[in-house]
């Protein structure tokens, strides 16, 4: 904290002594205390909207246990610690996302690295509140598919994510976004549409075509019309870009539901890519909370490229948050193959916390 909200504090404090400890006011002096009182007012306030501003810090962690009766070994992971940064302007936020992922170590000359870790900024963009319907966003941004917006693992029910996520739809981009939602009577609805770099090895930096990628996102909020159910939410999105890098022209289509219905919740995603190597992929979660803070849940997902064989799994968990902002995670998962690749089983066991 500055000087100077230290001395507007020390004034806001002296103010209050005068007033509480004061001799009785006649009825001269109430005017006094009245206007002592708007003063002390509009200082609090102005320190109120000057701690707003400042930059917060926060971000989560996540540590693993991962068995499998396949060819790899069992072992613990310290997965991810992610750093967020956010500023608000009032009508103007920041936030960036930097993210450190199983710890790649460097030694000190600078020269060699150890680990298969990553260091990223995983988002960075700063945007411009005008209305809730319509917000203004630029920089690099996780597009709007559900997996990606929710994708902190203490807010995901499970360890590992549906195996069609990042692998139909791309991740992000580094472009524009306008984005926004309004309601008419009970029914509301939640727009995104993009335009950015495409994909490509250096796309921060520039695009490797003059081609852009655009997209887009519609959600419908139905969850009003119905008695019990809190949330009904149906989505359709689409992207195009024409990559060089990633094959040429390539179009995804894709469609998602969220149902909240008392203690039941269930999520559900298909999305088809068409390009030189295409591919499609769906999941289906159902969960219920069987007591307090402990949900269980059930996953089928699958992906199917053209270049490979189609990989199902069946995934039955259990999270358990003793707090909001912890998430106590086990799961078992069997995996088949649609080729002469054996099918295998698999442990995943999480804690997760925000900071």
């Amino acid at each position: 904290m500055d000087r100077t909200s230290l001395r507007w504090m020390a004034v806001a404090t002296a103010a209050l002594i005068i007033v509480s400890w004061g001799p009785p006011a006649s009825a001269a002096s109430l005017d006094d205390v009245a206007l002592n009182q708007e003063v002390l007012g509009e200082s609090v306030s102005d320190l109120a909207a000057r701690l707003e501003e400042r930059a917060g810090l926060s971000g989560y962690y996540d540590f693993e246990y991962n068995a499998a009766n396949d060819a790899s070994n069992s072992g613990f992971r310290q997965h991810h610690v992610s750093l967020f940064v956010t500023r608000t302007w009032r009508q103007w936020r920041f936030f960036t996302e930097v993210e450190f992922e199983d710890f790649r170590a460097h030694d000190g000359d600078g020269e060699a690295v150890d680990g298969a870790g990553a260091v990223s900024v995983e988002s960075a963009w700063a945007e411009y509140l005008h209305a809730d319907w319509l917000h203004v966003r630029g920089g690099k941004f996780l597009l709007p598919e559900y997996w990606n917006v929710n994708h902190y693992p203490n807010t995901v029910l499970s360890t590992n994510r549906p195996l069609m996520v990042r692998n139909v739809f791309p991740t992000d981009t580094n472009g524009v976004m306008a984005y926004g939602v309004a309601y008419a009577g009970s029914i509301g609805a939640t727009y995104n549409v993009y335009y950015g770099n495409g994909q490509s090895p250096n796309s921060s930096k520039e695009d490797d075509n003059e081609g852009k990628a655009v997209g887009g996102h519609l959600t419908l909020h139905f969850g009003h019309l119905f008695d019990g159910v809190s949330r009904l939410d149906v989505g359709a999105a689409g992207y195009t870009e024409n990559a060089p890098s990633e094959g040429g022209q390539f179009d995804v289509w894709g469609v998602d539901t969220q149902v909240n219905a008392g203690r039941f919740e269930l999520l559900a995603e298909y999305a088809s890519r068409t390009s030189d190597v295409s591919s499609e992929g769906l999941y289906v979660q159902p969960s219920v909370r069987v007591w307090r803070e402990v949900r269980c849940f059930y996953r089928y997902g699958s992906v199917d490229p053209s270049d490979g064989p189609k990989h199902e799994r069946h995934t039955i968990g259990v999270n358990v948050r003793p707090r909001p902002d912890i998430a106590l995670k086990l799961e078992v998962n069997t995996n088949d193959f649609s080729d002469d690749t054996d099918s295998f089983e698999a442990l995943a066991a999480c804690i997760a916390l925000f900071f």
